[in-house]
């Protein structure tokens, strides 16, 4: 029995990386000057904003910092609704597997 819950958190990855790559962007910086703003290397932001790495509030802290944001902020900028339709999708499909099993 396979359930779609990392599909869910494959989602909210790259919405995250997209708003932080707007917000990079926005900014004028690259990916080079935001990682060393943020401590870290540019693959790491490079996974960030693919929806490669999924985001931690450890990581997203220092790079909603960098970005001299808020944490509040950033996570604003995200499509919401997608991720609610998503969440309820993977929860039917959860409960499915589950009685069908």
């Amino acid at each position: 029995m396979t359930l779609p819950v990392p599909r869910l958190s494959r989602t909210i990855a790259l919405l995250v990386g997209r708003r932080i790559r707007s917000l990079r962007r926005e900014r004028k910086l690259s990916q080079y000057e935001l990682a060393a703003r943020v401590g870290t290397y540019r693959p790491v932001i490079a996974r960030l904003e693919t929806g490669r790495h999924e985001p931690s509030l450890e990581v997203l802290r220092p790079v909603a910092r960098a970005l001299r944001i808020d944490l509040q902020t950033l996570l604003e900028g995200i499509d919401w609704p997608r991720v609610d339709r998503l969440a309820r999708l993977t929860v039917r499909g959860v409960y499915r597997a589950r009685r069908s099993a």
